[in-house]
């Protein structure tokens, strides 16, 4: 008859699920924080507005945001055209400056 070791131990999967979710949650913030950045930096156009808009044409809420990031970049494409290419320069600067290395 052969035993059966389980190497991997129900609670240390648990923990490893936490300590992704943590992970995963704390890159969510560097996005929005990032985003938010980036918006402000731009005096031509009011951010709470760009919310706004995204929430009520694309159904993207601010925090929906990292989850939706390839929804996310259409709409601002959509509402903002080939500018929307400075934009999304903008929020990538700020995350690679949030992201320590």
């Amino acid at each position: 008859m052969t035993e059966t070791v389980n190497l991997n131990p129900p609670c240390m999967i648990q923990i490893s699920r936490k300590s992704q979710k943590k992970s995963e949650d704390k890159f969510d913030v560097v996005i929005l924080e990032a985003i938010e950045e980036s918006l402000g930096s731009f005096r031509a156009f009011d951010k709470q507005e760009v919310y706004f808009h995204l929430k009520n044409t694309y159904n993207i809420s601010k925090r929906e945001i990292p989850r939706k990031i390839e929804e996310f970049a259409f709409a601002m494409e959509k509402i903002f055209g080939i500018g929307s290419r400075l934009i999304e320069i903008r929020i990538i600067e700020a995350i690679h400056k949030k992201i320590p290395e």
